[in-house]
Parts: C-alpha cells; structure tokens; sequence
C-alpha cells in the first residue's frame, strides 16, 4: 500500500492489535470493465471527484475538468474492443473486539 501509518494501526503493536482478539487485513484488485465516451470520468463523477469538482467555479472548474478527463485517457486507454479496463485495488480490515464472543 506504501502508507506508513498502516502499520501502527493494525500491526503487531498497532491500536487494533491491542483492543481486537484477532485482526485480519487483505487487500483486492478489482477489475472494472467500462463503456461509452469518457467511462472512467462519468465512473468517478459522482463519488470521489464531486468534492474537488464543487469546490472549483468558473474557468478553474472548466480547466481542472478538461485536464483530468485528458490524464484519465492517457493513463486509462480504451482496448480495441471499445471498451476501458479500470483496475483499483481496495484494503479490507476486519477486527474482532476483545471479549467479543465469536459468531
């Protein structure tokens, strides 16, 4: 993940590891199969980019939005067949409390 904080939260000294009976953490790479004009913008539009794009007005918003759907195409090209492969990779983390009686 290349985030050094992890490590104190769920490591052998970590806060979870102190306060959980059992700590498991593993991560997924997803595979998102993506169609039509600018599929990666219209995926992130209304999740992780709505902050960033309704802090923005005017020209700046215009500029910050054409700049990015440029870089999305250049970093996420779309495959012959039309259509663009979006990989992402989530973090998982399930602690159990301790004292907490198991399912």
């Amino acid at each position: 993940m290349g985030d050094r904080r992890l490590p104190r939260l769920w490591g052998p000294s970590g806060r979870l590891r102190r306060h959980s009976r059992q700590v498991e953490v593993w991560t997924t790479t997803y595979e998102q199969i993506l169609g039509g004009e600018q599929p990666l913008y219209r995926f992130v539009e209304t999740t992780g980019l709505r902050p960033v794009r309704d802090a923005l007005r005017g020209a700046d918003r215009n500029r910050f939005e054409s700049e990015f759907r440029k870089r999305l195409v250049t970093f996420y090209p779309q495959e012959t067949n039309g259509t663009t492969l979006f990989r992402f990779r989530r973090l998982f983390i399930v602690a159990t409390k301790n004292g907490a009686n198991p399912a």
